[in-house]
């Protein structure tokens, strides 16, 4: 009796520890894949979808910055704050005053348009977004917002073309391509 008290303890003492010594071994780790020198470029597609070739930039984007005074900067600056704190009244206060003084900015006037939308107010938004439009026809969110917006509407032909444009303008466009989705799939 004495034998099996001592021995009983020290085979469960065995037992778990070679089990909680198995649990703590390493695997065998994978080599390292060797660097492909390739995957510093461009990515190409072979996606009949996108166009051929590697991926361009935003030409909005990597066109150049119209110069604007600081004040202009600032009140741009706390027209974005607004609209991500959803303070929507005050974002179209301050944008209305930025596209009365510098009526040519295509920005002021896109986040315009959002806040029109934000605020249900369709047409208003429909204006904003054609005056940002005519002041850079490369503004590509420009014609994915007036073509979400139409199709808000229910006119899908006109937000089929907003969209088509927006791909002429940027053909890399993941918002306009997941836009023209969405509404051919209606």
């Amino acid at each position: 009796m004495r034998f099996a008290n001592i021995i009983a303890p020290l085979m469960v003492g065995l037992m778990l520890g070679g089990l909680l010594g198995g649990c703590s071994s390493a695997p065998e780790k994978a080599p390292a894949p060797e660097p492909n020198p390739a995957a510093a470029v461009a990515p190409e597609f072979d996606n009949p979808v996108l166009p051929a070739g590697p991926i361009t930039r935003n030409p909005y984007l990597d066109s150049p910055a119209p110069k604007v005074s600081a004040d202009v900067q600032s009140a741009f600056a706390r027209a974005q704050r607004q609209m991500q704190n959803a303070q929507w009244s005050e974002a179209r206060q301050t944008l209305q005053q930025l596209v009365v003084q510098e009526p040519e900015l295509s920005g002021p006037w896109l986040n315009l348009g959002i806040v029109w939308v934000q605020l249900n107010e369709p047409g208003q938004a429909r204006a904003a977004f054609e005056r940002a439009l005519a002041a850079n026809p490369l503004n590509v969110d420009a014609y994915n917002h007036l073509g979400a917006l139409e199709r808000r509407e229910g006119n899908f032909a006109q937000a089929q073309k907003l969209y088509k444009q927006a791909l002429e303008v940027w053909p890399h466009s993941v918002a306009a391509h997941k836009n023209l989705g969405i509404l051919l799939d209606i």
